[in-house]
């Protein structure tokens, strides 16, 4: 009998000391998708909180910007249409300037225009008449090293320029600095490219709330796709003790100023919109098979790196 109390009691002790130690989880957040936005290009990304800030949960893939520009495409040099005779203006010459993504529109009879431009044309609204107008526009082979290595306006491409799908919807595309400064935005509405100091701030939290219990880096890392590493702590060691933030950073590699790739299934990096005091060089966050901590830098603004959103704060 006293066997049989002694076993009973131990039974309720474990269940106890189980249901005790799931009540008090020492994960400061639990992971849990917040929920969707999508880009113009129709691309769906999933969001999480982390820390007050709301990140997207994928890597960007759009390729064009929030005004349907497309972002491997140049859009500058000078035009002119004549408005004919039989429209409403009567006869006028308007000329319209690109720059960028800025547009002058002067007219030697009305100088009430207001200029907007999408996609690959031109809308120019005068005395109540629209008139379209076809934008000039040169499309950057971004395949070329050799042009990727000199480009100073926005580009992207994907890994090792594969076709594939399944690959560019999990790892996204890589895009150079200026894509990710541009004023047309590669971010839907609402969000944009992190600076510096919102990346800082989640490293921050994760270093408060998880580096206790080992490495950060870990907690902001996925469980899949990444090479192992023997180094204790580091975010290939063991990958299922990864992703405890729900952040879910994959190894999608970068392009080198040069041109060429690497680093897939080795190392992430994010940019974010913020340039370093060098010339020519922007700050990023990265993640490193082989590392503990997450990796804070400046790298070269010609680079292809990923690029995560945040949430616009109201």
């Amino acid at each position: 009998m006293k066997t049989a109390i002694r076993s009973t009691l131990f039974f309720f002790l474990c269940v106890f000391i189980t249901v005790s130690t799931s009540c008090t989880s020492n994960d400061p957040i639990s992971p849990a998708v917040k929920g969707v936005v999508t880009d113009i290009d129709g691309n769906v990304y999933q969001t999480i909180t982390i820390g007050g800030q709301t990140w997207m949960v994928d890597n960007m893939r759009t390729t064009r910007y929030n005004n349907g520009d497309i972002i491997n495409a140049n859009y500058v040099g000078d035009t002119t249409f004549v408005i004919n005779s039989g429209d409403a203006v009567k006869c006028d010459t308007i000329n319209v300037k690109y720059d960028g993504s800025i547009i002058v529109a002067t007219s030697k009879r009305d100088k009430l225009i207001a200029a907007t431009y999408k996609v690959d044309t031109i809308y120019i609204s005068t005395l109540g008449q629209i008139i379209k107008v076809k934008r000039k526009s040169t499309i950057i082979n971004v395949g070329a090293a050799s042009i990727w290595s000199t480009l100073k306006v926005g580009a992207q491409c994907a890994y090792n320029l594969t076709a594939n799908l399944d690959s560019i919807v999990k790892f996204g595309r890589l895009y150079n600095f200026f894509s990710s400064v541009d004023s047309r935005s590669i971010a839907p509405a609402g969000w944009h490219v992190p600076t510096n100091v919102e990346w800082a701030a989640l490293q921050k939290y994760m270093n408060d709330n998880y580096d206790t219990r080992g490495a950060y880096a870990k907690a902001l890392a996925a469980t899949d796709s990444w090479m192992f590493s023997t180094n204790l702590g580091a975010i290939g060691a063991d990958l299922s003790k990864n992703n405890a933030s729900g952040f879910s950073g994959l190894p999608s590699g970068f392009r080198n100023a040069n041109g060429t790739f690497n680093g897939m299934s080795v190392k992430s990096a994010w940019w974010s919109n913020s340039s370093s005091p060098t010339v020519g060089y922007a700050w990023y966050m990265g993640l490193f098979n082989y590392y503990n901590s997450a990796v804070w830098g400046a790298n070269d603004d010609i680079c292809g790196l990923s690029v995560r959103c945040v949430k616009d704060v109201k």
